[in-house]
């Protein structure tokens, strides 16, 4: 009884030997790590201009609260009587760290949902090199 291998879909042929059989399997293996290398390669490229919109927009969020929030201080501090100057001052920082607060919640809250991405990755690998091993196994038990 011959064994067929795919050429193209649709297309088979007989494989002939061992060194055929040894040349499918280590085509097979190479478009397989091929496949998984290029997966890896877009995942990381995700995952770097992702870090990197959250930077800028942290920087950007960061800077543009600061200015505005500093122009509002100053403005409040200057509407209100000398002798409640210190009052609204206090209460307005307490606001900004509040606000600080909050922003280092959500940038904290993205970077752990990018290292759950990875771990993701990663567990698949490493199924598919569990099941690399099940089939190596299979095929030293075959006769």
């Amino acid at each position: 009884m011959h064994r067929y291998e795919t050429v193209t879909p649709g297309e088979y042929r007989p494989v002939r030997g061992l060194f055929d059989s040894i040349r499918h399997f280590l085509d097979t293996l190479g478009s397989l790590a091929q496949s998984r290398l290029e997966l890896m390669t877009a995942e990381v490229q995700e995952h770097i201009y992702r870090a990197l919109g959250v930077i800028v927009r942290s920087v950007a969020a960061l800077l543009a609260s600061c200015i505005g929030l500093m122009m509002l201080s100053i403005a409040l501090i200057l509407a209100v009587a000398a002798n409640q100057r210190p009052w609204v001052a206090g209460g307005i920082a307490i606001v900004f760290l509040l606000l600080a607060v909050l922003l280092s919640v959500s940038v904290w809250l993205e970077l752990r949902e990018q290292a759950r991405l990875l771990r993701l990755a990663i567990d698949q690998f490493r199924k598919d090199g569990a099941a690399l091993n099940v089939i190596h196994r299979w095929q030293d038990t075959s006769p």
